[in-house]
């Protein structure tokens, strides 16, 4: 063989090489110094009522140990994602409004009413509804495939005054909070 074949393949090995190097390195430099990391996460939100609130009604004053026998409202919250989430469980008043689509205004105000807030199983919250800040029931971080489900249960307490005749129109929602909110 000639010499100059000899040389043009060792030129396209050395070029190979080269090459081979470069992408390893740029994809080595990618993995470490990565800043902008996407994360993916999916939360799954299940809603008794579908969003459209729940009505506490026909109900009269009882104590503490009493209210376990108040049917509960339950939610759950899966992340479907492949990384941690995080969310928030809040608390929106409502007009009650009648048959006729007339808002019914006999309303009891969150002083008059005791909530339980459980989660997994267990009571996380229970305390004068009134004492809730900014509508947040729960403020958590979720981790990957994981569930946590939810219980509320609303009730008029003993010292309530004024009570009688009156409801209260409540819904829950929850929003995700995106990295670097809050």
């Amino acid at each position: 063989m000639k010499k100059g074949n000899y040389t043009g393949l060792k030129l396209l090995i050395i070029g190979l090489v080269l090459f081979g190097f470069c992408v390893g390195i740029t994809f080595l430099w990618y993995r470490v110094f990565q800043r902008d990391k996407v994360a993916i996460t999916n939360l799954t939100i299940a809603l008794k009522d579908k969003g459209k609130g729940v009505d506490v009604e026909s109900l009269v004053p009882m104590n503490d140990r009493d209210a376990k026998d108040v049917p509960a409202y339950s939610f759950d919250i899966m992340n479907n994602g492949d990384t941690n989430g995080r969310y928030e469980v809040l608390i929106e008043d409502g007009i009650k409004r009648d048959r006729d689509g007339y808002q019914v205004y006999d309303l009891l105000s969150r002083d008059q009413l005791r909530y339980e807030l459980i989660l997994n199983g267990k009571v996380i919250a229970k305390d004068s509804l009134s004492k809730v800040k900014n509508n947040i029931l729960d403020t958590r971080v979720i981790g990957a495939n994981k569930t946590n489900s939810y219980s509320l249960r609303i009730w008029i307490p003993f010292d309530a005054e004024d009570w009688q005749n009156k409801t209260y129109h409540y819904k829950v929602v929850v929003n995700t909070i995106n990295e670097g909110e809050k």
